[in-house]
């Protein structure tokens, strides 16, 4: 994605071509082929503004970082973590409304807590989540909320038409292999939102879905606030629970929160990501740390 969050904000983007990386290209790297911008080259350029390599060298150019993607080390002050980003497809197919500064301001949001994804039990119960991150599996939080929670404040869909319904007091947990929510409409749709519950992928705890959801003014409630650089902040930007009693304390807690204190933590959210997470934003900062900054290392997810 850095190659696309760099070609729409005016650079020229020209990838060392061998034939070792073209062929690792997987099918939204390979859509970087269709932007005018990116260019494959042989050689380096002889003037290039800004270098990314995932070449280990004993020194490097005032403009030349390293590109790192093992993205659980600790935060540094030489380095900078690169967020994920929201689903490639949002970005490459234009899914993002021309209007969501505006309606990610919306004071009146008809769902209180949101969660929607993939529930197969084979893929989101990995023991890598707990022996490697010790957070709870995506999972067993839905399992935890639909044993533990009041049910008149738990909703399970059934139907697209479900989701157009007012849930003020409720969290609704959407299984998306059942309900498909239209990619077109969907940030949108987050929009009437107020919270969105943050689960671990398959085997690492960060999801396209949780920098969607803030995209939209979503109010984080996590376990792993510590993944996000910088952190999420409890009462701030996010809710966060520890454990699994916690989880059912944090989901109450939110379902019974007032409009202002809400209102104050959406604002929070929606600075945080024009800060940290839109598309300017995560090239400005890259600009101002190896350019300004000469940080040395870059830390992607991406491999």
């Amino acid at each position: 994605m850095i190659v696309f969050w760099f070609a729409k904000a005016g650079y020229t983007v020209y990838y060392r071509k061998t034939f070792r990386s073209l062929g690792s290209f997987e099918f939204y790297d390979r859509l970087s082929f269709t932007l005018p911008q990116f260019k494959l080259k042989r050689k380096k350029p002889e003037k290039v503004d800004l270098i990314l390599t995932n070449r280990k060298k004993a020194a490097y150019a005032k403009n030349e970082v390293f590109v790192d993607n093992n993205y659980w080390q600790p935060e540094k002050p030489d380095t900078w973590h690169v967020p994920e980003g929201m689903h490639p497809h949002i970005y490459y197919f234009n899914k993002i409304p021309d209007n969501l500064n505006v309606t990610r301001q919306n004071g009146h949001r008809r769902v209180k807590i949101f969660f929607t994804g993939n529930l197969d039990e084979n893929l989101y119960d990995w023991p890598d989540i707990k022996d490697k991150f010790n957070l709870l599996s995506r999972i067993k939080i839905i399992n935890l909320l639909k044993s533990k929670l009041n049910p008149e404040n738990l909703f399970l869909p059934s139907s697209r038409k479900d989701l157009e319904l007012d849930f003020q007091n409720k969290i609704v947990l959407n299984d998306g292999r059942k309900v498909m929510l239209d990619q077109d409409n969907y940030l949108n749709f987050l929009t009437n939102c107020s919270f969105y519950l943050f689960t671990p992928g398959v085997g690492f705890p960060l999801c396209h879905n949780n920098f969607e959801s803030m995209a939209a003014g979503c109010i984080p409630i996590t376990q792993y606030a510590h993944y996000h650089f910088p952190n999420l902040e409890h009462g701030k930007t996010c809710l966060v629970f520890k454990d699994e009693a916690d989880l059912i304390k944090q989901v109450n807690y939110a379902l019974q929160m007032d409009e202002g204190e809400i209102k104050k933590m959406r604002e929070n959210v929606i600075r945080y990501y024009d800060q940290y997470l839109s598309e300017e934003a995560i090239v400005k900062n890259i600009e101002q740390k190896v350019l300004l900054e000469n940080i040395s290392k870059l830390i992607i997810l991406e491999g």
